[in-house]
C-alpha cells in the first residue's frame, strides 16, 4: 500500500509540473511600438517553452494589419529584410510556399487584388483531394474573420467561404462544394491563408484531416515551432510564434497551440507557416530564435503590422447601414 501511495503522490506532482501555465510579460516598454500596440514573451518551464505575441488593437485608428506576398527575386526573403523593405512597423511569416521555387501555396490579398491563392487540391497515395483551407481576412471595415475558403477563379471576388471545410478523410477525398453553397468575400482588405483552422467560436476547432495537412510535414500532435494568427471579441488580433526543436524551447503541438490563443481570449484562430519559418521582427530586430537560431529562413509572405496611412482601411467608427436586397420591396439605384 505504501508503494502505491508513493507511486501516486509523484504522478500527481509529476502532472502538475507538466501543465504548468504560460508565464506572460508585458514587454512592450523594451520596444518602440505606436499606440495600440504591444507585444509579450511568455516561458513555461516544463515542457520548456519560449514564445512571443504581438496584440494589435483594431479600434486603434493609427494602426492596422496587412498581408505581403514578397516580389524580390527568387520569391522569398527573410523576415527582417522583408518587413523594414515594405516599411512595416513589424510582422510574423505568412503561409506555406514551395522551398524550392518560392511559390506560394497560400492566398495573400490586399485591396481588391490577389497575389496568390490558396493551393487548391493535393494529391495523397494517389488520391486527388479538393481543398477549402484556411484564410485569415478583414474587411475594409476592420471586421476580421477565418474561413475555409475556395478560389473560383483569380479575382479577390472569386473568393468563397463555406461555413464547413470540405469532409476530406485520410482515404477518402470529399467533395468540392460549388460557389451556391458559399459566401463571396465581399468588400476584403486583406487577407492571409495557412491552416488549419485552430479555433472556431472561442473552442478548439482544429481541422487538420479536412484540410489534409496529414503527409504535408505539417504534424498534428509533435511538438515545433508554430506560428499563429487570431483575433478577440473586441476587436484585437493575436499574432503569436512559439520557438521549438531547442532545449530552451520545445515547441507546441496544434491543440497546445489552440489553447493558448484561447487564453489569450482570441474566438478564431488559425495556424501559420511553422517549423523554421516560425519568425517575429520588430523594425530591424528578429524577436525570437527560429530553431534555436538567428538564421532566417526566406519566406514568400507576412503578415505586418503597419501605420494606418499605409492600409486603406476605413476609421474604426463608421456608418455601417445595411440594406436588405432580399426584399422584393427593396431596389438598389
Amino acid at each position: 500500500m505504501k508503494k502505491i501511495f508513493t507511486f501516486i503522490i509523484l504522478f500527481i506532482v509529476t502532472n502538475t509540473i507538466y501543465t504548468q501555465p504560460i508565464n506572460w510579460v508585458d514587454v512592450t516598454g523594451n520596444y518602440s511600438l505606436p499606440q495600440g500596440v504591444k507585444i509579450f514573451m511568455g516561458e513555461r518551464i516544463n515542457p520548456a517553452l519560449k514564445a512571443w505575441y504581438f496584440e494589435v488593437d483594431m479600434n486603434n485608428p493609427s494602426v492596422a494589419i496587412r498581408a505581403y506576398l514578397s516580389d524580390v527575386p527568387g520569391g522569398r526573403e527573410g523576415l527582417v529584410p522583408f518587413v523594414q523593405r515594405v516599411g512595416a512597423i513589424a510582422g510574423i511569416n505568412g503561409g506555406y510556399f514551395d522551398m524550392q521555387t518560392g511559390a506560394s501555396y497560400s492566398a495573400v490579398s490586399y485591396d481588391d487584388n490577389l497575389f496568390s491563392r490558396n493551393i487548391s487540391s493535393v494529391v495523397r497515395d494517389g488520391k486527388t483531394y479538393p481543398l477549402t483551407r484556411s484564410f485569415f481576412g478583414i474587411k475594409d471595415t476592420r471586421e476580421m474573420s477565418v474561413d475555409w475558403v475556395y478560389h473560383f477563379g483569380n479575382r479577390v471576388i472569386d473568393i468563397h467561404k463555406f461555413d464547413s471545410p470540405i469532409q476530406n478523410q485520410v482515404g477518402t477525398p470529399g467533395q468540392l462544394p460549388s460557389p451556391a453553397t458559399g459566401k463571396r468575400y465581399y468588400e476584403l482588405m486583406t487577407g492571409i491563408g495557412g491552416g488549419p483552422t485552430l479555433v472556431k467560436n472561442g473552442n478548439v476547432h482544429i481541422t487538420y484531416n479536412e484540410e489534409v495537412f496529414w503527409g504535408s510535414g505539417v504534424g498534428l500532435t509533435n511538438r515545433d515551432p508554430r506560428t499563429a494568427v487570431g483575433f478577440t471579441p473586441d476587436n484585437k488580433v493575436i499574432m503569436l510564434v512559439a520557438d521549438g526543436r531547442q532545449t530552451a524551447s520545445e515547441g507546441v503541438n496544434l491543440n497546445e497551440l489552440a489553447n493558448i490563443v484561447i487564453d489569450l481570449g482570441c474566438v478564431e484562430a488559425m495556424n501559420l507557416d511553422g517549423g523554421g519559418s516560425t519568425q517575429m521582427a520588430l523594425g530591424n530586430q528578429l524577436i525570437n530564435r527560429p530553431e534555436g537560431g538567428t538564421f532566417q529562413r526566406p519566406v514568400a509572405s507576412i503578415l505586418a503590422i503597419v501605420s494606418a496611412d499605409s492600409a486603406a482601411f476605413l476609421p474604426p467608427n463608421f456608418l455601417n447601414y445595411k440594406i436588405d436586397t432580399e426584399d422584393d420591396e427593396c431596389t438598389i439605384t
